[in-house]
C-alpha cells in the first residue's frame, strides 16, 4: 500500500498553492513497477488507487493497493527494501508505505520435485500426462511449504480464465482429475510407499 497526502488548493485560481496527490502517487507507482522482473518471475500490478475530492481540487490525498508476486525469499526482501524506501518526488507531499508479504513464496526443492514425481506416476496411471509448471498464483499451500512441507498446488480441474469474465473449467476433465486425486491421496497416505521426506 502506498498512501499519499498531498496539499489542497483550488485548481483553477491558486494551483501552485497545493501539492497534487494523485500525481505524487502516479510516480511512486512507476518507481514500484520498475522494480517488476518478470525474467525472475517478480510482477507488480497496481490494483486499487482512489484519490482526491474533487476535480476542480488539488488532490490532497491519494492511496493504492499494489499486489507484488516473487517467487523467492531474496527476491521479496530486494523488493521490500526499496518499496519501504520510497521517498516523494515532491518534498511537500508525505509519503507511507506498508509492505507485506502475504503469500510466501513456494520454492522448488528437492521433497517437492520427489512428490511431483510421485502425482505423475499416478496421473499416468489415470492415462494424462501431468506437467509441472509455475504461476504467480497465491495458495494457501505457500504457508505450509514455507515451513518446509512439499507442497503440489493447482492438482485441482483444469481451466481457464481465472479471474476473469471468461473463468470455466473443462467438465469433460473433472472424472480424470477426480480419479487422479483420490489415487494420489491413496499413494501418498499408504507408509508402505510413501517416499520420506
Amino acid at each position: 500500500m502506498v498512501e499519499v497526502t498531498g496539499v489542497p488548493a483550488h485548481a483553477g485560481i491558486d494551483p501552485e498553492k497545493g501539492v497534487n496527490a494523485i500525481e505524487e502517487l502516479a510516480a511512486q507507482i512507476l518507481a514500484v513497477k520498475l522494480l517488476e522482473n518478470r525474467a525472475a518471475g517478480t510482477t507488480v500490478n497496481a490494483g486499487l488507487i482512489a484519490g482526491g475530492v474533487a476535480k476542480n481540487v488539488v488532490a490532497p490525498r491519494a492511496r493504492a493497493e499494489l499486489d507484488v508476486r516473487v517467487v523467492s525469499p531474496a527476491e521479496w526482501t530486494r523488493v521490500e527494501t526499496a518499496v519501504l524506501n520510497l521517498r516523494p518526488r515532491n518534498p511537500r507531499a508525505g509519503v507511507r508505505v506498508e509492505a507485506a508479504l502475504t503469500h510466501p513464496p513456494m520454492v522448488r526443492t528437492e521433497a517437492v520435485a520427489s512428490l511431483y514425481e510421485e502425482a505423475r506416476g499416478v496421473a499416468r496411471q489415470v492415462g494424462f500426462d501431468l506437467r509441472e509448471g509455475s504461476t504467480g498464483g497465491g495458495s494457501d499451500g505457500s504457508y505450509c511449504a514455507a515451513l518446509g512441507v512439499p507442497v503440489l498446488d493447482g492438482l485441482g480441474v483444469e481451466g481457464e480464465g481465472a479471474h476473469a469474465e471468461i473463468e470455466r473449467v473443462r467438465i469433460d476433465r473433472i472424472a480424470p482429475r477426480a480419479a487422479f486425486l483420490a489415487g494420489l491421496l491413496e499413494q501418498v497416505g499408504d507408509p508402505g510407499t510413501r517416499t520420506q521426506f
